[in-house]
């Protein structure tokens, strides 16, 4: 088979699988398969996966302006997402480490964010712990209430967890797969010009 017919049928391949990667939200959605509302973990687990998808495909829709592209710009650009995605990816564990509580509760983990500006009732509950979240959440008399105000308050912080992983994700995956596409069609060229 000619290679313009293989890349034909690899391109009809990766739109097949681009409709149908569409069509999962909806599917999920229609059998049940993600709660509604979805945990922070399940959000952060669709949206990876998506945003990554979404990403590469971008790539590929953009291969002839990175082809084209000067070596070494190519190279700043992919070294500079690549650290950009790092230092967002560690503010996200930085921040997660100090704003995201795993509770076990049997076989099960809950996951309980602090909110960013906590409310007087939030400071009022943890303060005979000495601002330990977790342990308020295990044997406070106001667990329940305290949970349920950390999730009533926690759009802040959660929001903000959420753009450093997408942030994160899009540079270090934009970095790493437009750097590997540049390298492969620089490695077609070659031959020709040699």
């Amino acid at each position: 088979m000619p290679i313009e017919q293989e890349i034909g049928a690899t391109g009809r391949v990766i739109q097949a699988v681009g409709a149908l990667l569409g069509l999962m939200p909806a599917l999920a959605l229609l059998f049940g398969l993600v709660e509604i509302p979805p945990s922070l973990a399940d959000l952060i687990r669709v949206l990876s996966f998506f945003i990554t998808v979404g990403v590469i495909l971008g790539i590929i829709l953009l291969r002839a302006p990175i082809r084209r592209m000067p070596g070494g710009r190519a190279a700043l650009l992919m070294i500079a997402a690549v650290l950009l995605g790092s230092v967002a990816a560690t503010s996200y564990w930085i921040f997660a480490e100090r704003h995201l509580i795993a509770v076990k509760r049997g076989d099960t983990t809950e996951y309980f964010v602090v909110p960013l500006n906590p409310s007087p009732r939030i400071r009022k509950a943890v303060e005979p712990f000495d601002g330990d979240y977790l342990q308020a959440i295990y044997v406070s008399a106001q667990r329940e209430n305290l949970r349920r105000w950390m999730e009533q308050e926690s759009v802040g912080a959660s929001v903000l967890m959420l753009v450093l992983l997408v942030l994160a994700n899009v540079l270090l995956v934009s970095g790493v797969v437009g750097g590997a596409w540049k390298v492969a069609g620089s490695m077609r060229k070659a031959p020709k010009d040699g």
